[in-house]
């Protein structure tokens, strides 16, 4: 506060006056990462969960500076600056805002009318604001709010609760919106499992060494063991030793051709390798083959859809092959 003379603590062989900072947000984890900000740069930390905390926490200890977020449980921040504000003894202390306009732009105009030095506005990831919080504490606060709508006109508590009302029902229609969007990724979700759980043609997923990540439900007719066992089947299980050296090539050729900068990510190959059940018997298997992709399009596993084509024996002569690119 002013005319206060702040200790002085050495940081990294540099003389820093500590202040006293009063840390006010519901969130247990915002909380934490501005503690430790704060300590980081040599500030001492009061912590409190929202504005009654805040105000008994700020009588108590008279902080330096108190930054607060906006919406909280019982006391709002716009309600704890008007609070703070309205004391003599606590209306000098610097008060910055740390939060998410929920409303838009009306909630930093509040802010500023309501005394605030400054209003940051929180981001995810979180990130140090310390070297914005002392650009601010060295800026008149006139001049950081020039181009905001400040004036000096008193807020009743009136205002606040209106404010308070406006803030829950935008976020009931956010809370809404993403039900919503949650009910048809769900939707979307269910009809690709029934898709995938009926179908004939077994389904499944492999990483780059041949080892099985998903194996759907039609595994129990064409491999003839249950979705647990087949997941545990080796490429020497499942393949014969030709199909084996029909399943390397394949992989070889496809990691050749991602050299080539103008790849196709979503192409794919159409194999037929004979392949064993779980009692030993073989039979022919039409395998098709897609690469599984990270964001950098980098081949990290396989999808693939198996059916069995033991029907075609004789025109196939069993023997394993390799189609084109598809």
């Amino acid at each position: 506060m002013t005319g206060t003379v702040r200790p002085v603590r050495m940081l990294n062989n540099v003389e820093v006056k500590v202040m006293k900072i009063l840390i006010v947000q519901c969130q247990p984890e915002d909380r934490a990462y501005l503690a430790k900000t704060m300590t980081d740069h040599g500030h001492d930390v009061i912590e409190a969960a929202d504005g009654v905390e805040a105000l008994e926490a700020a009588a108590a200890h008279g902080p330096d500076l108190i930054i607060s977020g906006a919406l909280m449980l019982r006391m709002n921040g716009f309600q704890l600056i008007k609070q703070i504000k309205e004391r003599t003894e606590l209306a000098a202390i610097p008060f910055i805002f740390f939060a998410v306009p929920f409303t838009g732009r009306r909630e930093i105009e509040l802010a500023y009318t309501l005394g605030a030095d400054a209003y940051i506005v929180k981001h995810r990831p979180l990130v140090d604001i310390w070297p914005e919080v002392e650009a601010i504490l060295r800026t008149p606060r006139i001049a950081r709010a020039e181009d905001e709508t400040l004036k000096d006109v008193p807020i009743e508590e009136s205002q606040l609760n209106g404010y308070s009302l406006e803030v829950v029902h935008e976020l009931e229609r956010k809370i809404t919106a993403l039900e919503k969007a949650k009910a048809e990724i769900e939707q979307s979700e269910n009809l690709y499992r029934v898709m995938v759980e009926n179908v004939g043609d077994v389904v499944w997923m492999m990483d780059m060494i041949f080892r099985f990540i998903y194996v759907s439900p039609a595994s129990t007719r064409i491999l003839q063991c249950s979705m647990a066992e087949a997941l545990t089947m080796t490429v020497e299980e499942l393949f014969t030793p030709a199909s084996l050296k029909v399943m390397g090539k394949v992989l070889a050729e496809e990691l050749a051709a991602d050299e080539d900068f103008s790849k196709d990510l979503l192409r794919s190959r159409l194999v037929v390798l004979e392949m064993r059940r779980r009692d030993g018997m073989t039979f022919l298997g039409e395998v098709r083959i897609t690469f599984l992709r990270d964001p950098e399009g980098r081949a990290i596993g396989m999808v693939g859809v198996t059916r069995d084509i033991t029907d075609r024996e004789s025109e196939m002569n069993r023997q394993p092959m390799i189609s084109t690119l598809v």
